[in-house]
């Protein structure tokens, strides 16, 4: 099945759309849309290959339309901006298990300006290329990521978790023997939205330019973590700053390990304020630990568990008495 133009699966008011792809090949060579303009539509493919190539993005789930993408094999490549739960009143779905293969290009955003989207990864693999950002919750969007199993590649660029405007709220929650590979740097709360990730499994890798931070750019930022395995190729902040941005973030740990090659900061910079609270798990950092970084706010209370620093720990460090730190540490 060959479409040189859109293609629409429930589109306008009322209307319904019900596609299911088994076997074949299928290209699409512009836009893809399932769910819009208050219609609802439904993808299942099981096998095969959808592939789209020309110009234009990818919705599920637009403008008050309802989509949902569900994906248990075969392989779905898209070479432009993959949006789900799109604009004001969208809300996209996208469930991804088995033996599915999704490679996405550009933009891969979870809720954007407005929308609602939910991503649901129990198997299977997701790899994003292309010059733009994984997001989830973007622009006033609220985004949603459960992922208890398969991979997810995030090969070119950052990966967002919350981000731009007050309203953009972003949760992604990694479990089980889910993987999240992102070959850049990875932010929780950013530019005034306000992101949460949850890690109660699975491994989380960045590598390149891999920093990673909790609460940045005005953002507010939280990481929750009661097992599994962070590994952060760079450096790691709880609440920080970035061009007169000022960031809050807050990490709780109570089980699993993290790993970081360069320095962890609670509170980084002019006015940021970060804080962790430690019952269990490992902490291990191959340079220093700082808790109160040039003129920063930081809070570190360890009950449990074990911090391991290879070089050295200042709390309260730079620019006399405007940095403060604050370490407690009591019990096992």
């Amino acid at each position: 099945l060959a479409v040189s133009g859109e293609l629409f699966i429930g589109d306008s008011l009322n209307s319904t759309g019900n596609f299911s792809l088994e076997s074949g090949t299928m290209t699409v060579n512009n836009k893809i849309t399932v769910g819009n303009n208050r219609g609802t539509g439904t993808v299942t493919m099981s096998g095969g290959s959808l592939t789209k190539t020309g110009g234009d993005q990818t919705f599920v789930g637009s403008d008050n339309g309802t989509g949902t993408l569900t994906q248990s094999g075969g392989t779905v490549s898209l070479n432009h901006d993959f949006y789900v739960g799109q604009g004001g009143g969208g809300n996209g779905t996208l469930n991804l298990s088995g033996s599915a293969v999704l490679n996405t290009g550009r933009d891969f955003v979870i809720g954007r300006e407005g929308g609602t989207g939910s991503l649901n990864v129990t198997g299977g693999t997701i790899t994003k290329t292309g010059d733009e950002k994984m997001i989830v919750g973007h622009n006033n969007g609220v985004g949603t990521v459960v992922h208890s199993g398969g991979t997810i590649n995030v090969n070119q660029n950052e990966l967002y978790i919350g981000n731009e405007n007050s309203g953009a709220r972003g949760t992604y929650t990694l479990s089980g023997t889910g993987a999240l590979n992102v070959a850049n740097e990875v932010v929780v709360g950013r530019e005034s939205g306000t992101g949460i990730l949850n890690v109660d499994g699975g491994t989380m890798t960045t590598t390149g330019n891999g920093n990673m931070y909790v609460g940045r750019r005005n953002g507010t930022g939280t990481l929750n973590q009661t097992d599994g395995t962070i590994v952060v190729n760079k450096e790691f902040g709880v609440g920080t700053r970035d061009d007169n941005k000022i960031g809050t973030g807050t990490y709780n740990l109570s089980g699993g390990s993290i790993a970081v090659a360069n320095n962890f900061f609670v509170g980084k910079e002019l006015g940021s304020s970060g804080t962790m609270v430690m019952t269990g798990g490992t902490l291990g950092t191959s340079e220093s630990l700082r808790i109160g970084h040039n003129q920063a706010t930081g809070i570190l209370t360890q009950s449990g568990g074990t911090v391991n620093v290879q070089n050295e720990v200042y709390i309260g460090n730079e620019n006399s008495g405007s940095s403060v730190g604050t370490y407690t540490l009591s019990g096992t």
